[in-house]
């Protein structure tokens, strides 16, 4: 579905109009919230929206459940990743940026981060929660054919829960010599003009 400056939705009812707007909503609603180990914000009685709990939101109910969306924006100019040990040189360079997050509930029935995934460039560089019953994750990026995530010496530790569901923790930065660019893809985030949603 692609979203342009102005986008009118047109269908029959119970097609999934509002459900789409509700979305958006809600993660207008948890980018502005100020908790940040809040994964959603499903807003209250005086939010735009408000769906209910995680579970109002799943077809039928289902438990346990799993919500996930992808994003897709366009840069308004190219993005250019400079090598860590040469910063006249570009590691990366583009002008689209794709996000994707799953989102499901722990064993004590909280939400969590299940893997969230920017991508740019060609590449997928992901936060994944490792299945060890504790909210801990691994970062690694795909294809790894011409770069890799390199561990600081002696940070031998998983990562800690994501911000919200979309952010890199601020230990990427303290754990790794050269991630210092994601956080550059998640703030261009909020700089992206033309949308795609599937």
């Amino acid at each position: 579905m692609r979203f342009a400056p102005i986008t009118g939705f047109f269908g029959a009812n119970s097609s999934g109009k509002t459900s789409v707007l509700q979305l958006l909503l809600m993660i207008k609603q948890t980018v502005e919230s100020t908790d940040r180990l809040q994964v959603l914000d499903f807003g209250s009685e005086k939010s735009p929206a408000n769906p209910g709990s995680f579970r109002d939101v799943m077809f039928s109910h289902q438990t346990p459940g799993t919500l996930d969306w992808r994003i897709l924006w366009k840069l308004d100019h190219p993005l250019a990743v400079k090598k860590p040990e040469a910063k006249t040189d570009d590691l990366f360079t583009g002008d689209t940026i794709g996000f994707e997050v799953e989102i499901g509930e722990n064993e004590k029935k909280r939400l969590v981060v299940n893997r969230l995934i920017y991508s740019f460039a060609n590449r997928d560089f992901e936060m994944r929660r490792k299945l060890t019953g504790k909210d801990n994750y691994d970062l690694t990026v795909s294809p790894a054919d011409d770069f890799r995530f390199v561990r600081t010496p002696g940070r031998v530790w998983g990562l800690p829960s994501p911000v919200k569901c979309y952010g890199f923790p601020n230990e990427v930065n303290a754990r790794f010599q050269n991630a210092g660019f994601l956080s550059d893809l998640e703030a261009k985030g909020k700089g992206g003009r033309h949308w795609n949603n599937a």
